[in-house]
């Protein structure tokens, strides 16, 4: 006869060792494609990141550019006293060199910056101006104007700054180069100044490429990776292992992810594929090893339940047969409670509060991001669906930076809870989110989307009264908003709807920092205040 003791073990062993297969062989697979799904994660992220920079770098060289084409058109308004009047053209052009003297100091890595009138409109002599910085640490000093007509138009190394742009005829983002007039490997970003159809000049701005190359090269992919730029039509710009101005051609070899940049250039980040394939082997064989360990664990484990299962039987075995030969004298020593049914209650009240803390942000006790984005993919399945109207209001608090940086961070985080006190009472109806460190979300819908331009209306006005008091300082609780409505002919996803949002409120952001400028100039008496340290 085969004891119990014997068919349990065969059992339990037997369901491990197919178990053990199965998840060994399930695993491998989904370990496989985890793997490279993972990859292409981390070369995704690490390609965000380098793009994000890359825009910040020439989205302040585009925008101090675009200041300086303003300050242009904004005072040069009579061509023919321009043309004719020498001397009002040279005060304006003094006044032009201050104005972008100050611009170009406070734009990172620019090392020129130039003001070319056309020649068509002046003749005699080259006019304008062109400032330059020879290196780092030395300041900005004036440079000899060329003349234009001393070169071929398809030299691009010495005029290409003034003729690319004029024959785009807008805005235009010239590749790395190496200016002969300079002496410098760089980037320019040129504007074409045309006033009632005629083409004054020209007016740009140029940053050291090495600025360029040390934030691609600071990137680390893996252990032979590298990020590399091209241009809109994948003709290299800076690669490694490539020469510039060539075509990209695509490698077997690499594992690659690109994002286009701001200016319609585009990162890539690559990793050898030989290393996540390596990496993939040796998680494989980690994840064998540990199926195998866990599967011994699991026999070892078995085998001792099993025999504590089996004594107290053979313990009632005994003391029946001891009754079946008359034997009275039985004592039962086994006691056995059931805690399954207590370990399922405290189980279930457990799984109860974890949304608790799962969704709500620990600081300021509103929902965090995990919860933003189950409500986005809420929204975006009834907008498949056809959903009701509804609005996304985002929230920027205003001078956090500036309050960590000066009164600490416990400061600043008593600003965040004050703010987000000031926006959840005033919309007490609708889910209040917070997505980043001074940013909020609120989704408004039925009555809060109703009303929503008098709850806006009343944040405003309880924004202009709410302070807090820390360490005997009061401090003004500011907060920029945008809000944007769901429109179910242009609206294709809850991305199309936060966008606008957002740029609602960075430009009611800018209108902020604009009033304190201006109040600081007031309070001042003088408009040297600069803008950015309002």
């Amino acid at each position: 006869m085969i004891s119990i003791r014997t068919k349990l073990t065969v059992l339990v062993y037997g369901a491990v060792l197919v178990t053990a297969l199965t998840l060994s062989s399930i695993g491998i697979s989904h370990l496989s494609r985890i793997t490279r799904q993972h990859s292409q994660d981390s070369l995704q992220l690490m390609c965000d990141a380098e793009k994000e920079h890359l825009n910040i770098t020439t989205g302040n060289l585009k925008q101090a550019v675009d200041i300086m084409k303003d300050l242009i058109l904004n005072d040069l308004t009579d061509i023919d006293r321009f043309t004719t009047d020498s001397v009002y053209r040279k005060q304006l052009t003094r006044g032009f060199e201050r104005q972008f003297f100050q611009i170009a100091s406070h734009t990172n890595g620019a090392v020129s910056y130039y003001m070319y009138y056309a020649p068509e409109l002046l003749p005699e002599q080259p006019e304008g101006f062109v400032w330059v910085k020879r290196n780092r640490f030395s300041s900005f000093s004036a440079l000899e104007l060329p003349r234009l007509s001393d070169f071929s138009r398809e030299d691009f190394d010495h005029v290409g700054w003034y003729y690319t742009p004029v024959e785009n005829g807008k805005p235009t983002w010239l590749k790395p180069y190496a200016n002969k007039n300079l002496g410098i490997y760089m980037i320019s970003y040129a504007i074409p100044i045309y006033l009632q159809g005629t083409l004054i000049g020209v007016v740009g701005m140029d940053i050291n490429f090495s600025l360029i190359i040390e934030e691609i090269n600071r990137l680390i992919v893996y252990q032979n990776g590298y990020a590399y730029l091209t241009d809109e039509h994948n003709t290299v710009i800076y690669h490694k292992a490539l020469e510039a101005n060539v075509p990209l051609q695509a490698s077997t070899e690499m594992l690659e992810m690109g994002l286009a940049l701001d200016n319609g250039w585009k990162v890539y980040v690559a990793a050898p594929k030989k290393e996540i394939n390596r990496e993939r082997a040796h998680l494989t064989q980690v994840y064998v090893l540990t199926v195998l360990i866990i599967s011994l664990i699991c026999m070892f484990i078995c085998s001792h339940q099993t025999n504590r299962l089996i004594t107290p039987l053979l313990e009632l075995t005994a003391a029946t047969k001891k009754i079946a030969s008359g034997d009275l004298n039985v004592h039962i020593t086994v006691q056995s409670k059931d805690e399954i049914g207590q370990l399922a209650e405290t189980f279930q009240k457990t799984v109860q509060q974890l949304p608790e803390y799962m969704y709500r942000d620990s600081l300021t006790g509103v929902r965090n991001t995990s919860a933003y984005r189950r409500a986005v993919s809420r929204l975006e399945e009834h907008m498949a669906n056809g959903a009701d109207a509804f609005g996304i209001c985002v929230f920027d608090v205003n001078n956090l930076k500036q309050t960590n940086d000066l009164y600490g961070h416990e400061t600043g985080n008593k600003l965040l809870i004050n703010a987000t006190r000031l926006i959840c009472r005033i919309f007490s109806h609708s889910p209040v989110f917070r997505i980043g460190g001074d940013e909020f979300v609120v989704i408004l819908e039925k009555t809060d989307f109703t009303n929503r331009a008098s709850l806006l209306q009343q944040f405003e006005l309880e924004c202009q009264s709410t302070t807090f008091t820390a360490s005997g300082i009061t401090f003004p609780v500011s907060v920029a908003y945008g809000l944007a409505t769901y429109d179910c002919l242009t609206d294709k996803t809850y991305e199309d709807i936060f966008t606008r949002a957002d740029a609602c409120m960075y430009n009611r952001k800018k209108e902020i920092k604009a009033r304190f400028f201006t109040a600081a100039v007031a309070l001042t008496g003088h408009a040297g205040v600069e803008k950015g340290t309002i």
